[in-house]
């Protein structure tokens, strides 16, 4: 009788130190999550909420391309601001920090990750704002023009309104969404920063340079036409790492961060624990 008693409080230890080492591990894990374009701030809010209930330190600031901001800053800039995130992670005690984001965000993300050596992961969730495909550039043509002319007039930094082209696919795929477009007002210097095709920091690029102990995670929505006809093929190009995943849920470009919330979780549980 006594020894069944042994073993049974020893089981019961066992399991309590498994307990406790999982949530020990998890709040070592911390991710930057940055946010889509102008008004879809709000759809990476149950990703964000899903974080926090597993026990995994998320930073979600802010950044120049939301509705508030508007463009207020460069892409250069907005490398300082994800530097200033990950920071207050390592500050709390976070060893394995993740860079992430939907849409723009994703685009960033990888922008960011891609010079640094200290990144385990970049969570690239219905990645957006291709510089490098042909269609994208055609739609802004006439605004990436304008604006290296009125940084050669030096009028860099006069803010200017530059029309964008409605997303129809995504709004096909959204009906509560009225609008969404491309339309920035932002001076010359700041828009080139992040829609200049002519600058080398496309996403395909970008993942190729990749430190090969970067892991990377791409989610695509089922209904986003934005990544899932070449998205597979971009995420191939990112060097070999065993924790890299491609992952297709349902939904279209601005559900994804919610339709994928529990694979990114397992995702970086079981990436950040090892």
């Amino acid at each position: 009788m006594k020894r069944k008693v042994e073993v049974f409080f020893f089981c019961i230890l066992l399991v309590l130190v498994c307990v406790v080492s999982k949530a020990s591990a998890s709040d070592e894990i911390g991710v930057v999550l940055l946010h889509g374009g102008k008004k879809a701030t709000k759809w990476v809010a149950p990703l964000v909420k899903q974080l926090k209930k597993s026990k995994i330190q998320v930073v979600n600031p802010e950044m120049p391309w939301s509705e508030n901001r508007n463009w207020d800053a460069s892409l250069s800039d907005s490398m300082t601001e994800i530097d200033s995130a990950v920071a207050s992670l390592k500050n709390d005690g976070v060893t394995k920090i993740f860079v992430g984001g939907h849409s723009i965000g994703a685009s960033v993300a990888i922008n960011y990750a891609v010079n640094k050596n200290d990144i385990a992961g970049v969570l690239l969730i219905a990645p957006a704002h291709t510089n490098e495909m042909e269609g994208f550039q055609e739609q802004l043509a006439a605004n990436v023009a304008h604006a290296k002319q009125m940084i050669a007039d030096g009028k860099g930094d006069e803010v200017l309104a530059y029309a964008g082209k409605p997303c129809n696919d995504v709004a096909k795929a959204n009906p509560k969404v009225k609008q969404l477009n491309w339309s920035v007002s932002t001076s010359s210097a700041i828009y080139l920063s992040y829609f200049d095709p002519d600058v080398k920091d496309a996403m395909p690029e970008n993942l190729q340079k990749m430190n090969g102990n970067t892991a990377v995670l791409w989610i695509a929505g089922k209904e986003d036409s934005w990544t899932k006809s070449n998205g597979e093929q971009i995420y191939s190009s990112a060097p070999n790492n065993s924790n890299n995943k491609y992952i297709i849920v349902k939904g279209g470009h601005l559900q994804t961060p919610d339709m994928g919330k529990k694979q990114i979780v397992s995702w970086l549980m079981e990436t950040g624990t090892m």
